[in-house]
């Protein structure tokens, strides 16, 4: 009987010291996200299979950031660069549309291509906020905005924008939020 005490005591104690270590591990993948790739966890395991496994979750995490960091750099270097060509294709369709006469076919088929020119500029400056959003990249400037003015400019903006349609709004004054107003402004 005392040698069977001695070895469940000491499988349990081996059980114990094992799960510890599987528990730090679990505890370090659960923590790990995009803002801490860079962080490496040290797990210090006793046996030659618990120190492949950690060895194996630091070579994972370092391909991870690796990846991670190539997508962001892909991104923004790939948004840099459609910028200048679709910059030059609008400042090129703006002037033609100048250049053309009033309300004729050419000057609709060119307002239609200036239009997508700038979907396709949006849709480039969204890319690169998501991407730095991504990676906790993106810079909230906080500020004191006046909703109801900020409202009340779009109302009147889409007035401009839609004059067969009737447009009626009640926007209460001075409701202020804190808030970034560039990304509200996009939002």
């Amino acid at each position: 009987p005392a040698i069977i005490l001695l070895l469940v005591l000491m499988a349990l104690y081996m059980t114990r010291f094992v799960m510890g270590v599987l528990d730090q591990l679990n505890q370090s993948l659960s923590t790990v996200n995009i803002s801490n790739f860079n962080k490496r966890v040290q797990i210090i395991a006793h046996f030659n299979e618990l120190e492949a496994l950690a060895s194996v979750f630091e070579q994972m995490q370092i391909r991870m950031e690796k990846s991670f960091n190539q997508r962001q750099r892909f991104v923004s270097d790939a948004s840099h660069e459609l910028r200048t060509p679709l910059s030059i294709l609008r400042g090129t369709a703006h002037r033609l549309i100048d250049e053309s006469a009033p309300g004729s076919d050419s000057q609709i088929q060119l307002r239609s291509v200036a239009d997508e020119i700038e979907r396709l500029i949006d849709i480039v400056d969204r890319l690169l906020l998501l991407s730095q959003a991504d990676s906790d990249g993106l810079r909230v400037q906080m500020s004191l905005v006046d909703m109801s003015e900020l409202i009340r400019s779009y109302v009147l903006d889409l007035q401009a924008l839609e004059s067969g349609v009737d447009i009626h709004a009640q926007i209460e004054p001075g409701v202020c939020v804190q808030a970034d107003e560039t990304l509200l402004t996009q939002l």
